[in-house]
């Protein structure tokens, strides 16, 4: 009886993790297909006006940040060290 009920609670809960991923999947397909229509959006918009709207360009952190050598330095020192544990 014991070993009915532990295969019912294991295949419950793969139900679960699998339920989560396709709707993952399905929420990442949703989004990708949503920028889509926005840069055709975009592009029917620039064609049938004379205004040129465009996205801004993705911010990136290189932008904000640039380590200095010392930094540098440091974070390799670091991450060697922590690989000879």
């Amino acid at each position: 009886m014991r070993n009915i009920k532990r295969v019912t609670l294991v295949t419950g809960k793969h139900t679960k993790l699998h339920d989560f991923i396709a709707n993952n999947d399905r929420l990442k397909e949703t989004t990708k297909d949503n920028f889509a229509n926005t840069d055709y959006a975009l592009r029917l918009y620039n064609k049938t006006h004379g205004d040129r709207l465009m996205l801004a360009a993705e911010l990136q952190f290189s932008i904000y940040y640039s380590p200095s050598r010392q930094q540098k330095t440091d974070e390799y020192t670091y991450v060697a060290a922590e690989r000879l544990r």
